[in-house]
Formats: structure tokens, C-alpha cells, sequence
């Protein structure tokens, strides 16, 4: 088997078995969409707390230093403002 018809092979396979995981993560996907939507039909939080709630959990579960988290930022910012 040429080396291209080896690549192929592994491409063919490898998107086959994403197609089977994204199938199986589908339901929970639409799971998450769902209760989002629950809040925010509710009332109980707005689509921008969502958003912020969703963007603090992946920062608390990445175990993020907030710290170091918020002087990058100042930074970034320093910079963003001497680039302009």
C-alpha cells in the first residue's frame, strides 16, 4: 500500500470515528442548549449571564490563576491601547 493510499485509509478512519463521537455527544449538546434555554425562558438568568456563567465554569474547572489571569489582561489591554 502506497503511502498515499495509507493517508487516505487513516483519514477515512479517523473521520468515521469523529462522525460516531459527535453522534454520541449530539444529545448532550442539545441537552446543554435546552437548559440554557430553560433559564433564560424562566427569567432566572438573562443569555449574557449564561454566557458568563459558561465562560467562569471553564475557567474554575481549567483551574485558571485568576491572578495571573488578570494581569495578563492588563496588559493586554496596556498594549491594545499603545498599538492604537
Amino acid at each position: 500500500m502506497s503511502d498515499e493510499t495509507a493517508k487516505a485509509v487513516h483519514i477515512t478512519e479517523y473521520i468515521k470515528s469523529l462522525s460516531a463521537i459527535e453522534d454520541c455527544i449530539r444529545p448532550y449538546q442539545d441537552q446543554r442548549r435546552d437548559l440554557a434555554r430553560n433559564y433564560v425562558n424562566n427569567k432566572w438568568l438573562s443569555k449574557e449571564e449564561i454566557r458568563l456563567a459558561k465562560k467562569a465554569y471553564r475557567l474554575m474547572s481549567d483551574d485558571i490563576d485568576f491572578e495571573q489571569l488578570g494581569a495578563f489582561y492588563d496588559r493586554a489591554v496596556e498594549a491594545s491601547k499603545e498599538g492604537s
